[in-house]
């Protein structure tokens, strides 16, 4: 044999001259050749890659550091990270971005809780563990389920990578909305309840504005101080049952009344709820602007094409939704009109 693996054990040399690659020699094997019916090559055509460039599935792994990273670079630069993230393979990383949302929304249930005072805040601690498992399994099949309809929506519009790749962009693209969901909770729990907390809506205030009779709301809670009730005479305990068994209508409330009601508690907390909702509408759409940025630098779609994935997605949820509920439609009726019946035949 010639050439420098001439004396190897376990490799021959193949029969051509020059510096191909030696072939394993297992005994009826060393003469092996390809079939002539063999493929010729991947039936995916990839981008060749430079000698400058890392592989496909490079730094695919446990990074945490590296992940907290890429977390910044989406919220700041998303459109030089999805470029380089344009031809990568495999499911860690995206996977490990999940586990860093996970974390968030952890960290936001425990702030939720503990705006509501210290029991809040250690009974969310005690049941962390199975919010996490849940909550964690959850996220990964619906990031999956998106990707299988993004995947597919994004291949009628002419996308031929891999599934990686819109996995990819469903869980970066989320990065915003994550973030601003978490800075909603510190204002809900620094800023809109501590303002509640100190100035809270009286039962008097609520019987005002739906124009109830003084005491409607609080007529069975027990004397200011602790004094004990007066002694009362058998007479006196008779007439008192009677009264007690003769039904007190309770006045409905009218339109306007609800609108006065609306316009206290718009009054007390009205602007400050709406801060906090609008943290959740900009998280929105700013994580929609990086799905369709995602799409397409990772999936290789026109942007034209990549506005039609995401606008045909969200059609599609709606649309599954009215579905759902014209389905139970009747149960639902159903439920409000036992709820009504029950509420009149009470009053």
């Amino acid at each position: 044999m010639d050439g420098p693996r001439a004396n190897v054990p376990g490799f021959a040399a193949p029969t051509e001259k020059g510096d191909s690659a030696a072939l394993p020699s297992h005994g009826l094997l060393s003469d092996y050749a390809p079939s002539p019916h063999a493929p010729r090559g991947p039936s995916a055509i990839q981008e060749t890659y430079s000698s400058e460039l890392p592989p496909p599935n490079y730094n695919d792994e446990i990074d945490i550091p590296g992940a907290f990273k890429d977390f910044g670079r989406i919220v700041l630069t998303p459109d030089p990270y999805f470029r380089e993230q344009a031809g990568r393979n495999g499911l860690m990383s995206p996977i490990l971005m999940i586990g860093i949302y996970l974390v968030l929304s952890i960290t936001m249930s425990l702030i939720s809780s503990g705006a509501q005072g210290v029991i809040g805040f250690l009974a969310g601690l005690a049941f962390s563990p199975i919010s996490i498992a849940v909550t964690g399994a959850w996220m990964v099949a619906m990031y999956l389920i998106m990707a299988l309809v993004v995947h597919f929506l994004g291949w009628l519009f002419g996308n031929r990578q891999d599934f990686a790749l819109s996995f990819r962009a469903c869980v970066y693209a989320d990065a915003p909305r994550f973030l601003l969901s978490l800075l909603a909770a510190l204002y809900m729990a620094f800023v809109v309840m501590p303002g509640i907390m100190a100035h809270p809506i009286s039962s008097h205030e609520i019987e005002q504005a739906l124009e109830m009779p003084p005491g409607t709301l609080t007529q069975g809670t027990a004397p200011a101080g602790g004094s004990v009730p007066p002694l009362t005479t058998k007479s006196d305990q008779a007439g008192a049952s009677t009264r007690a068994e003769r039904p007190v209508p309770t006045p409905q409330p009218t339109p306007q009344s609800l609108l006065r009601l609306a316009g206290l508690v718009w009054q007390r907390a009205g602007a400050a709820v709406a801060v906090y909702l609008s943290f959740g509408v900009i998280g929105w759409l700013w994580s929609t602007v990086l799905l369709v940025l995602a799409i397409h630098r990772l999936q290789r779609i026109s942007a034209a094409a990549s506005i039609g994935v995401v606008f045909v997605m969200y059609a599609l949820a709606i649309l599954l939704l009215a579905l759902v509920i014209f389905g139970f439609a009747g149960v639902i009726i159903g439920i409000v009109a036992g709820a009504m019946h029950a509420g009149g035949a009470g009053a």
